[in-house]
C-alpha cells in the first residue's frame, strides 16, 4: 500500500485471528532470590572467576550449570492479571507488519502483536472500526541487502513486551499480598534503585528508598529477555561486572552503578517509528493501543489489506496427540506445585528465546530421562518469509538443553518430561511430568504475555527483590582482581 506521506512507514499486512480456547485466570509471579551462605559463596566464586578476573560478562550457560538455582519465580502470586472483559471473552489476536524504509539497502520491519478487547463481527463479517487493539509485544527485524550479491541479511534488532495496565486499577487484584498497583522490576529498575542505596551512596545516612516505576501511568518497554529468569539475573549482575570494567581513573560504587544503569536502560516506547506515528495522531505520548479507524486515518487504505481468519477447529493438537490427554482440560497456575513452577519457568524462557531467533511457532519434546537433556522438534516456523529457519531452530535446541533444562530440572536433580507447542502470536500448551508423575496440561495466552510478565510486581515484593539484589551486587562490587573484598577504593 502507499507509504504514509508523513513517514517512511507502510503497513504490509495485518492478520486477525479469533481465539478459540477458554483460558484459566493468569497470575503474576515475579522473581525471587533465595541465597543461603553456600549459594552466596558459590555465586561469589563464579562471578569472580568467570567475570571479574576475565574482565568480561559471565555466560548464561555457565550460570545455568553453576548458580541456576539462585533465581526462581516466586511461590506466591502477587496478583491476578486482568485482561479487558476477562480471560473467558473471545477476542481477536493480531499481528501487524509495518515496513520502514531506511535507505536503498536497509529496511526495518516492525512486527506488532497483540489482542482486541472483544470479537463481535457484524453480519457482513467486518470488525468494529472502533474496537480497541492492545499492543502486547514488538519485534523489530532489520534487513540489509548486500548490493554486490543481492543477498539479504535479517537480524532481530529489538524484541520487547509493551507493559502497561489496560484495565485501570482493577487490573491487579490481590491474591496473597496487598497491591497498590503495577510496579516494574526490570534490570533497569533494579540498578536504578541500587544506585540510590545507602550501601553505595557517598552519604552514609541515606536509607534505601525504593523508587516507583509504575506500569499504571502509561506504556513501558521491557526486553523479552527479562522474562527468562537466568537471563534476567545474569544481565542484571553482568551490568555491574561491565560497569566495573569501565575504568575512569578512580571508580566508586556510585560510578560503577551509573555505568551499569546505562547498560540495562530500556528505550522509550516512542523510539519505535510505528508507535511514534500513533502517538502523534492520538496525542498520547505513551500509546499502548489503537483502533482500526485511527489506523485507517494514518495509513489510508489499510482496511483493504486486513485479513480476518475464519474461526475453525484445530486439525491436530501436537500436545494432545503426544500425551493422549485432553488439552482443553487445563490446570490453573494459581497453586505453585512443582509442575506449575516447571511450566511457567519453561514458557517464560522459551518465548524469550524464540523472539530473539525469528521463530514464531515451535513444538516438540524435552526430557532428561537419559541423563543429559534431549530435545526433539516436531514443528517450527518463522514470522519471516524466505528465511532458512534451521540455524535458528538449532540455537533454540541448544538453549533448551544447556540453559532451560538445567533450570527446570534443578541441575539434573529431578526428572522432567515436557511436550510443548508454543505460538508467540497465539497460545502455548505444555504437558509437564515431574519424576514420572501423571502429566499435567497448561495452556497460556502467549498473545497477551505482557500482562503476566515477571517484571510486573507489587511494591512489597519489589522492595524485597531489590533488597536481595543489594546483597548479590555487593558480592560483585566488593571483588577486585587481587582477591580483596569489602574495599571499594581498590577499583
Amino acid at each position: 500500500m502507499q507509504i504514509n506521506s508523513s513517514s517512511n512507514i507502510s503497513i504490509k499486512m495485518m492478520v486477525l485471528i479469533p481465539t478459540e480456547h477458554q483460558y484459566q485466570n493468569m497470575y503474576q509471579r515475579s522473581f525471587s532470590l533465595g541465597l543461603n551462605n553456600g549459594q552466596a559463596e558459590r555465586l561469589h566464586g563464579f562471578f569472580m572467576n568467570e567475570g571479574v578476573n576475565n574482565n568480561s560478562p559471565v555466560s548464561v550457560v555457565g550460570a545455568a550449570n553453576t548458580i541456576g538455582s539462585s533465581i526462581s519465580l516466586s511461590a506466591t502470586p502477587t496478583g491476578m492479571a486482568a485482561i479487558p472483559n476477562g480471560w473467558g471473552t473471545q477476542r481477536l489476536m493480531f499481528v501487524l507488519a509495518a515496513d520502514e524504509w531506511i535507505n536503498d539497502s536497509t529496511t526495518i520491519t516492525h512486527y506488532i502483536q497483540g489482542y482486541s478487547e472483544y470479537h463481535d463481527p457484524s453480519y457482513s463479517g467486518r470488525v468494529d472500526p472502533n474496537a480497541i487493539f492492545y499492543i502486547n509485544s514488538i519485534t523489530t527485524v532489520t534487513r540489509t541487502k548486500n548490493m554486490m550479491t543481492n543477498s539479504i541479511d535479517s537480524r532481530v534488532s529489538a524484541t520487547y513486551n509493551v507493559v502497561y495496565d489496560p484495565t485501570g486499577n482493577s487490573s491487579y487484584q490481590q491474591v496473597g499480598e496487598p497491591s497498590a498497583g503495577l510496579e516494574l522490576v526490570r534490570p533497569y529498575d533494579v540498578i536504578t534503585n541500587l544506585h540510590s542505596s545507602a550501601m553505595y551512596s557517598s552519604t552514609p545516612d541515606v536509607k534505601l528508598s525504593v523508587k516507583t516505576s509504575s506500569a499504571s501511568n502509561g506504556a513501558n518497554v521491557s526486553n523479552r529477555a527479562n522474562n527468562d529468569p537466568l537471563k534476567y539475573f545474569t544481565n542484571t549482575v553482568n551490568a555491574v561486572v561491565n560497569g566495573k570494567s569501565v575504568y575512569t581513573g578512580f571508580n566508586t560504587p556510585e560510578s560503577v552503578l551509573a555505568n551499569a544503569n546505562g547498560l540495562v536502560a530500556e528505550q522509550a516506547i516512542t523510539t519505535n517509528s510505528f508507535i511514534y506515528s500513533l502517538a502523534r495522531a492520538s496525542g498520547n505520548m505513551e500509546p499502548s493501543y489503537f483502533t482500526l479507524s485511527l489506523l485507517d486515518r494514518l495509513y489510508p487504505g489499510v482496511s483493504n489489506i486486513i485479513t480476518l481468519v475464519e474461526s475453525g477447529g484445530i486439525i491436530s493438537d501436537p500436545v494432545q496427540v503426544a500425551t493422549g490427554l485432553d488439552t482443553e482440560n487445563t490446570e490453573s497456575m494459581l497453586n505453585f506445585t512443582e509442575e506449575t513452577q516447571v511450566a511457567q519457568t519453561f514458557i517464560n524462557a522459551l518465548t524469550a528465546n524464540m523472539s530473539e531467533n525469528l521463530v514464531s511457532v515451535i513444538g516438540g519434546t524435552i526430557t532428561n530421562a537419559g541423563g543429559a537433556p534431549f530435545t526433539t522438534i516436531s514443528n517450527i516456523s518463522s514470522f519471516l518469509e524466505g528465511v532458512d529457519i534451521t540455524p535458528y531452530g538449532n540455537r533454540i535446541i541448544n538453549y533448551l538443553n544447556s540453559v532451560i533444562m538445567p533450570q527446570i530440572s534443578l541441575s539434573n536433580l529431578r526428572l522432567v518430561d515436557l511436550v510443548f507447542n508454543c505460538d508467540l502470536l497465539g497460545d502455548t500448551v505444555v504437558s509437564v511430568s515431574v519424576e514420572n508423575s501423571q502429566p499435567i496440561i497448561y495452556r497460556v495466552p502467549t498473545f497477551a504475555d505482557s500482562l503476566y510478565t515477571p517484571v510486573l510486581t507489587n511494591s512489597m515484593t519489589k522492595e524485597a527483590l531489590i533488597g536481595d539484589f543489594e546483597s548479590v551486587v555487593d558480592t560483585v562490587m566488593s571483588m577486585s582482581p587481587c582477591g580483596d573484598t569489602g574495599n571499594y577504593s581498590g577499583y
